[in-house]
């Protein structure tokens, strides 16, 4: 659901989600035009920034979090965002984890050492309060 609208605005997918679209809030209101337009309902922010710069355009659009839009947002913050009271709906990664399990398995393709080079990690569910069902129309 995400490549599509940003597509759509012509923005560089490799930079990432609303807050940096096009680097400023603004990117976040057109994505969620954009997103609204199709009808989404339901939107994964991948960091945190994300989520906030979506939720704040959602609000000023008059949008209901979690009536009209859900958002769910993917670990914990990562870089800058405004200061926000919304209890964000999502996941806790493990990111100590994650880094030490890559230095491993890097480490042993280097060492020529077998190795998995895929490992799952659980993340934690964090239950916020902007996820709900789709709206009924």
């Amino acid at each position: 659901g995400w490549h599509e609208p940003v597509k759509g605005l012509g923005q560089d997918q490799a930079g990432g989600g609303a807050g940096t679209a096009t680097g400023t809030t603004r990117g976040a209101v057109e994505v969620l035009d954009a997103l609204v337009a199709r009808g989404v309902t339901a939107v994964l922010a991948e960091d945190h920034a994300d989520g906030v710069a979506l939720a704040e355009a959602a609000s000023a659009r008059g949008l209901a979090m979690p009536g009209d839009l859900s958002l769910r947002r993917l670990g914990d913050p990562v870089r800058r965002s405004a200061p926000t009271s919304v209890e964000f709906t999502g996941f806790r990664i493990p990111r100590r984890q994650l880094g030490c399990e890559a230095v491993e398995v890097l480490t042993a393709l280097i060492e020529d050492t077998p190795t998995g080079t895929q490992r799952l990690l659980d993340c934690e569910l964090v239950r916020g309060a902007t996820l709900g069902p789709p709206p009924a129309n």
